[in-house]
């Protein structure tokens, strides 16, 4: 993809990914973060986006307990989209 860049929160990338017909999101193997490849139906120019979701919260977590770390953190609290968080739920219980 050419060079460029912008963020995207886990809410828009969910809404965006609900109003393209055409887009299907997969997981980088390497990353384990969720992306979509799709055309710019105005200029043909095809884009990437990558964006946090719920799968890639569960692997965060699964990295967590693998290496025994201190936590997960999450910043940009208000952005979630329909599910990012619920993972963190059993997560947190687990402290408890």
């Amino acid at each position: 993809m050419p060079a460029s860049g912008l963020v995207v929160s886990n809410r828009r990338a969910e809404e965006f990914i609900e109003s393209c017909a055409s887009c299907s999101a997969q997981i980088d193997s390497e990353a384990r973060e969720s992306y979509v490849i799709y055309q710019d139906q105005q200029t043909g120019t095809y884009h990437q986006m990558f964006y946090p979701d719920e799968q890639a919260t569960l692997e965060k977590i699964k990295l967590t307990n693998k290496y025994n770390l201190g936590g997960v953190a999450v910043w940009a609290l208000g952005y979630d989209g329909k599910t990012i968080l619920n993972p963190l739920e059993k997560y947190k219980n687990s402290f408890e």
